[in-house]
């Protein structure tokens, strides 16, 4: 019975929620979109190139908006991301450090 209880307990121990994929960099994220030479890029058109979800992507882009890097608005049904000046700034500054 104890075996019983620990094993249900085990089961309705909430896991923390995973964060964006800490292999990808703001750098790479906002490198990408400004190498498509494009005036904005989609969440998943973002996520493909890293080989990652598109909801995991999401996560990140919208880190980025918060902290003043990204730029973001619906088309549609999609949403278009684009860096802003800090975020352009923060390729420079990684560029001059190495």
């Amino acid at each position: 019975l104890n075996t019983l209880r620990a094993a249900t307990d085990l089961c309705h121990t909430t896991m923390p929620k995973p964060g964006p994929d800490a292999a990808v960099t703001d750098p790479e994220i906002i490198r990408v979109i400004v190498a498509a030479r494009a005036p904005a890029l989609g969440t998943r058109d973002i996520a493909e190139e890293f080989g990652i979800s598109r909801q995991a992507m999401e996560k990140h882009l919208k880190r980025l908006v918060e902290e003043g890097k990204m730029n973001n608005a619906k088309v549609g049904s999609a949403n278009a991301w684009w860096p802003t000046d800090e975020g352009r700034a923060l390729l420079k500054t990684q560029s001059d450090g190495q």
